[in-house]
């Protein structure tokens, strides 16, 4: 419909901004016009933001048979939570998975055949991640005389050191390929942080700052405090820590319980 159809009930000789904004948002819209291209891109943007294997609402009033139809789609979408994902995850580099994502979208699900060939390509992906992953442990150094095995995932300071040195311990698991490694960082944002070394599974510490972790090593407590109370984050979960008695301790109340600590 053409803007010029649309009637607006305003005021004229507005004095200033704010009270033309008062005014346009009182304004009363007499015909609304059809939906346009921009307002429906929108709100296709809106549902594709939205999980792609979210269970499927039931209104509150349906028939017997829509109940039953729902129900197996959300138990399809259940069973096929690693097809789903792997379409989605593969959609801006590979064709076929985009084509994957066209037919799930229309029909809700995909055919058996399909299903077989992303599980397929699910399987040589495993299998390849874990032959590269073995293939990092042999050739792994035995490493120096550190083991990171008993240290928490966190963030770490060296205990009543002169250094600021901070330090993350990550402790990847399922299903990342890496599960059972533990990497050690700077701690700084995802893609600027200074890698400093690793464990491999059933070896020692391999990297850099060997005095920094022996003193973690040694008390990780008091290492995850030192963090707390350089930074203001807990050492557990990096939460800034907000009232005095967290502040003070250096580790948040809740990770304490959960730590033991």
């Amino acid at each position: 419909m053409p803007l010029a159809h649309i009637t607006l009930v305003t005021k004229t000789g507005f004095e200033d901004l704010d009270a033309t904004d008062a005014e346009l948002e009182a304004a009363t819209v007499t015909e609304q016009p059809t939906k346009g291209f921009l307002q429906a891109s929108a709100e296709f943007g809106q549902q594709r933001k939205s999980s792609p294997w979210r269970p499927v609402r039931k209104p509150p009033v349906m028939s017997k048979q829509e109940r039953e139809r729902i129900d197996a789609k959300n138990a399809w979408i259940e069973a096929h939570r690693d097809v789903i994902g792997w379409i989605y995850d593969k959609l801006p580099t590979r064709d076929f998975a985009g084509s994957l994502v066209r037919q799930y979208e229309t029909n809700g699900k995909l055919s058996i055949g399909q299903v077989v060939a992303v599980r397929k390509i699910l399987a040589e992906d495993a299998a390849r991640a874990a032959a590269q992953v073995a293939q990092v442990i042999r050739t792994e150094p035995n490493g120096s005389d550190i083991d990171l095995s008993s240290i928490p995932e966190g963030f770490y300071a060296v205990p009543d050191g002169a250094t600021r040195l901070k330090v993350k311990i990550d402790r990847p698991v399922p299903p990342s390929k890496w599960s059972g490694f533990i990497f050690v960082s700077d701690g700084a944002e995802y893609g600027q942080q200074k890698k400093y070394g690793r464990q491999a599974p059933g070896k020692l510490y391999t990297g850099e700052i060997k005095d920094a972790l022996r003193a973690i090593v040694a008390d990780p407590k008091a290492a995850s405090v030192a963090y707390g109370k350089l930074v203001g984050r807990c050492g557990i979960c990096n939460r800034r820590l907000e009232d005095e008695e967290s502040v003070a301790r250096g580790i948040g109340p809740k990770c304490a319980e959960n730590m033991g600590w």
